[in-house]
């Protein structure tokens, strides 16, 4: 994966977007902290899934801060009225 986004941004790419979710095991087990970096670094964007409560659960290789984190599940609006669908 690191050798396929490496070639989409230097493609010219502003970034990418991965729809697969990295669970922090996957980060600790299987990739160098060179790997790490460069899936931290990049503008290279992750999904996060969201734990019973709605609370984001981020990719191990998001950011600190998550500002490269979006929720992947959808969810249905409560609010909505379901005699229009």
């Amino acid at each position: 994966m690191e050798q396929a986004l490496s070639k989409v941004l230097s493609a010219g790419a502003n970034g990418a977007v991965v729809t697969l979710y990295f669970g922090e095991e996957t980060v600790r087990g299987t990739m160098t902290r060179s790997q790490q970096e460069f899936f931290q670094k990049n503008p290279i964007f992750w999904t996060a899934k969201s734990d019973p409560e709605g609370h984001a659960v981020t990719s191990g290789l998001a950011a600190m801060d998550a500002h490269n984190t979006g929720i992947l599940e959808l969810r249905a609006d409560p609010t909505a009225r379901s005699d229009i669908f």
